[in-house]
């Protein structure tokens, strides 16, 4: 039998890895057309940003060089305002160009004679006289202000130039600056296509045209001039290589994906043996992982046919015989064939009959009267089997109870909002008034799912009372220091917001332990712990330090005026609520503090250590008042 499994699942295998095969290279071929359609629709896009990105460049450039022209132009006006008699003087119009950092200065009079100037030899120009010069007469007919004309060749000497023209504010005229526009024209030439284009990483096997609405070629890459002669796709064409399509080009089939900018196609092509470069070389490899599989998968399952049918019987024979001498718990799970399987089921079931064991343990429980509830539910059938006790650590009443022990769908969305509720531990509570805390258990075989639910409140109890004395100052029921500084090292620093941390210090406090004794000194640092208490929220953290030193952490706010304003608040409300001593005498407490604002480059024993120099200098220059330390070290 095992030789002819053997010869059959070796038949199978060597035909599936055929036909794996063949669907691999098909597959692969696919793979390849995508990543390249892929690869061809990334660097269109990539392309099209890069297009975006230069075009905002050059405006913002444009926009930024203009105010600064019109700066420079307002500031010769300026100085012709305050100093007419500068534009007679050459070597002064040569130093103020020099100062604005120009390149040409000009003066034209209300005729629109050019009268003065760094370029001698256009005064006296006529304004009227030339279409690029006659563009500043506007500014004399009173249209507008200030004029910037575009990059163009001048009117006297076709020098390429670009001018900035404002009203003269002395009297009736236009002064006028002009610059070199070098910076301009750099930007622009990399806004040129075929720049970006050459600047651009695309892959060496890319090609790209692009070709406008006249379906001229205005640039390409990835091919010489005689080879983009030979380009017949036009700009139509794009809609249908949007999606990605094929093209014959020099006599080789191309995959081309297209796309369109402003008032022109973009076209991306691949060769196609390019396209397909890798796929011999991983169709070789995954013939040799099939050939590896197949050989291991023949081996495995000769082994796993002689283990689980052989050792099958052996081990039918082994749990018969230890139920036959009185192992009543032994489930017999052999279920590596149907026969198997059958076998098995009727054994447990007859053993199963005989046992019983849900309603045993369930007694066995309430007898001892432990808080766990217990259920088991079958495979088969909506009936929860459970203990009496179940329903009473539940709280559920008779009504309620009996309706989720006969339906095991909604007995099991009961268990799974218990998982909903607030969790400590592995423990969930599911009550809050009475506290009630439970913890649960699950197992589960072939035909039952099982659990334990037990009542664990009491311990919960216990454990959060421990933490909460190991957390807290018994007097005064701030945090400790420990605790203190373990929640500030949880708070995450954010960026612009404010932090502080304050140390205080109760003044005369020894003198009113001396005088009125501990047990009001105690009382005393209750009724300060009160007023830090009622600063705690979302951004403040309290604590007692030792003795009468307590310590406050702000974080998170906007400012440190916010801060400030919350202690000074906080001072206020110790002058108005006056304490009442055992001789009769009324007073406010009296609390010294010092601030430290917290660098998130510092650690928080640096914080208190700078906290601690800001109270020792509020402690010896005016008790009761808050000081700030400062980065040189003093206070304030």
């Amino acid at each position: 039998m095992q030789k002819l499994f053997t010869r059959y699942i070796s038949i199978v295998i060597m035909i599936s890895s055929v036909i794996i095969s063949i669907i691999a290279w098909q597959s692969l071929e696919s793979i390849e057309i995508v990543t390249a359609e892929n690869t061809m629709k990334q660097r269109l896009t990539q392309l099209c940003e890069k297009f975006d990105s230069n075009k905002n460049e050059l405006e913002t450039l444009t926009n930024n060089l203009h105010k600064d022209y019109l700066t420079r132009a307002y500031a010769f006006a300026y100085i012709v305002q305050k100093n007419p008699e500068v534009i007679n003087s050459l070597s002064e119009l040569e130093k103020i160009k020099d100062l604005l950092q120009v390149d040409e200065l000009h003066v034209i009079d209300k005729n629109g004679i050019l009268i003065a100037g760094s370029i001698p030899k256009y005064i006296g120009m006529d304004f009227r006289s030339t279409k690029q010069t006659s563009e500043f007469l506007q500014i004399l007919d009173h249209k507008t202000d200030e004029l910037i004309q575009k990059i163009q060749p001048n009117g006297a000497e076709k020098k390429v130039f670009q001018y900035i023209g404002v009203r003269r504010q002395d009297e009736e005229g236009i002064i006028q600056i002009g610059i070199s526009p070098t910076t301009l024209l750099e930007a622009q030439k990399r806004n040129e296509i075929s720049y970006v284009l050459d600047n651009l990483q695309l892959g060496h096997d890319l090609n790209i045209v692009c070709v406008n609405k006249d379906n001229e070629k205005i640039a390409y890459t990835g091919m010489d001039e005689k080879e983009a002669s030979t380009w017949k796709l036009t700009y139509d064409a794009h809609e249908q290589f949007n999606d990605g399509g094929t093209y014959t080009w020099n006599n080789e089939k191309h995959y081309v994906m297209s796309t369109t900018y402003d008032d022109m196609a973009i076209f991306a092509m691949m060769p196609q043996h390019e396209v397909f470069a890798d796929r011999n070389s991983q169709m070789g490899i995954i013939v040799i992982c099939m050939v590896v599989v197949s050989i291991i998968t023949i081996l495995v399952l000769n082994l796993l046919i002689k283990k689980n049918i052989t050792n099958g019987i052996k081990e039918l024979s082994s749990n018969l015989h230890r139920i036959s001498n009185g192992e009543l718990d032994t489930v017999v799970s052999v279920d590596t064939t149907p026969e198997f399987q059958q076998i098995s089921s009727d054994i447990n079931k007859m053993v199963q009959s005989i046992l019983n064991t849900t309603v045993k343990v369930s007694k066995i429980i309430d007898i001892i009267d432990m808080p766990i509830g217990v259920f088991e539910m079958r495979k088969e059938g909506d009936i929860v089997l459970v203990n009496d006790r179940l329903k009473h650590i539940m709280l559920w009443s008779d009504e309620e109870a009996e309706a989720y022990f006969k339906d095991k769908a909604l007995f099991l969305s009961k268990l799974k909002e218990i998982t909903n509720h607030e969790q400590l531990d592995d423990a969930y509570r599911i009550h809050k008034s009475p506290e009630l805390w439970v913890r649960l258990y699950f197992s589960s075989d072939d035909d039952s799912f099982y659990g334990i639910i037990t009542d664990v409140t009491k311990e919960i109890k216990e454990k959060k009372n421990i933490e909460y004395q190991r957390d807290h100052d018994n007097l005064t029921g701030l945090n400790n220091m420990h605790h203190f500084k373990e929640m500030i090292s949880r708070i995450t620093y954010q960026k612009h917001h404010q932090q502080a941390l304050i140390m205080l210090d109760l003044d005369h406090f020894k003198n009113i332990n001396d005088t009125f004794g501990h047990d009001w000194g105690d009382i005393y640092l209750q009724k300060i712990a009160m007023a830090l208490n009622a600063l705690e929220n979302d951004h403040c953290i309290t604590a007692r330090r030792s003795g009468d030193e307590f310590c406050i952490f702000f974080y998170h706010f906007e400012n440190q005026a916010m801060i400030r304003e919350i202690m000074h608040q906080f001072y206020h409300d110790l002058s108005m609520k006056l304490i009442t001593f055992p001789d009769g005498t009324k007073k406010a407490i009296s609390i010294s503090a010092g601030l430290s604002w917290c660098n998130q480059n510092d650690t928080i024993d640096v914080w208190l250590k700078q906290a601690d120099i800001a109270l020792y200098d509020s402690k010896h220059r005016k008790r009761g008042a808050l000081s700030e330390f400062k980065e040189d070290g003093l206070c304030k």
